[in-house]
């Protein structure tokens, strides 16, 4: 069912909007990467901007999403392209989305429902299903929405959640971002048939594949997956193949693809794709993605001028008095 040509055609063409801003918000990252303007490694997430953008845009406003550590387009997706909060974050400024304490990996808005990203590899799946439990156990409305990479879904705390969310029948999602590597190891080198989905259906779990680099499509899976598990009440799984432009991390300098590996992927840029989508539905052309682009710079422009302007970290004394020391008086 075609979900996605009932919205409204200003929400379709916001959606390149959105898209833009998280590839501006990740060049710009990238480019701080070089001048060592962070500490510690990023994840970027360009070329998988319709998966993420697609997905949160099906999801609904009481719905929880567990991410990874390439997390930072689910979370702008999620925290409405909040580039001031992510780059305060990755700064590690008191105006950041955890006060500067977590960083790109564990960032988190629980007001928005965005209940964190892990830089543990596949830990977000087991929080995923404890989350659903929640849901289930107090029958509140939503559902939790696993984000995990084609490597987190070899790990065994991956596969034992799979088996308790369908055992247990907890509304969770399961959303694996097949980016085709697990840091340098091509997915066929470690994936058994390469066939992430089909695993999920032998736990008993209703399971699909999509083309991750077509937002209408993934807008469709992710509608159609939802809209099972809240009537049935039971978990679901998307494979959603895609690709990334960058490598794995910042210090990741990708001698293991060549130029003609990534032609095709790069010249199937999703943003690119997606505008096709929209001059085909009349909806864009050439001149509104220009207005677009520089809309998500001048965003991502003033998210740098808002950190200059910040008042610095906690100090130390702020930051431990945020610590529980789990011993009661």
């Amino acid at each position: 069912m075609d979900h996605f040509s009932r919205l409204e055609g200003t929400v379709r063409t916001r959606q390149l909007r959105n898209m833009l801003i998280i590839r501006k918000c990740e060049e710009t990252i990238d480019r701080l990467n070089t001048e060592n303007a962070f500490h510690g490694t990023n994840h970027l997430c360009m070329g998988q901007e319709a998966s993420c953008v697609g997905a949160v845009l099906a999801l609904g406003d009481e719905d929880w999403i567990i991410s990874n550590h390439r997390g930072h387009g689910f979370y702008l997706a999620r925290c409405s392209y909040d580039v001031n909060r992510l780059l305060a974050e990755m700064f590690g400024l008191r105006e950041g989305a955890c006060m500067g304490l977590g960083g790109s990996m564990h960032i988190s808005d629980a007001d928005r429902h965005y209940l964190c990203s892990t830089g543990v590899v596949a830990g977000g799946v087991p929080i995923s299903v404890g989350v659903a439990m929640d849901l289930k156990y107090h029958s509140l409305p939503g559902i939790a929405v696993s984000t995990f990479g084609d490597g987190a879904s070899n790990q065994g705390m991956a596969l034992e959640s799979l088996n308790l969310a369908s055992l247990w029948e907890v509304p969770v999602l399961f959303y694996c971002e097949n980016n085709r590597y697990a840091v340098s190891s091509p997915s066929e080198r470690f994936v058994a048939n390469t066939t992430i989905w089909e695993r999920a259906a032998g736990f008993g779990i209703r399971s699909m594949k999509v083309d991750g680099n077509d937002l209408p499509a993934v807008y469709n899976a992710v509608s159609q997956a939802r809209e099972y598990i809240t009537t049935e009440r039971r978990p679901c799984f998307i494979e959603a193949e895609t690709y990334r432009f960058n490598g794995h991390s910042r210090s990741d300098k990708l001698l293991y693809r060549s130029p003609q590996d990534e032609e095709p992927h790069r010249n199937a840029d999703p943003i690119l794709r997606y505008l096709d989508y929209l001059k085909n539905e009349s909806l864009a052309d050439d001149a509104l993605m220009d207005q677009y682009s520089r809309e998500a710079q001048q965003l991502v422009q003033e998210a740098l001028g808002f950190c200059e302007a910040s008042s610095g970290p906690l100090t130390l004394e702020e930051a431990l008095s945020l610590v529980r020391s789990g011993v009661s008086r």
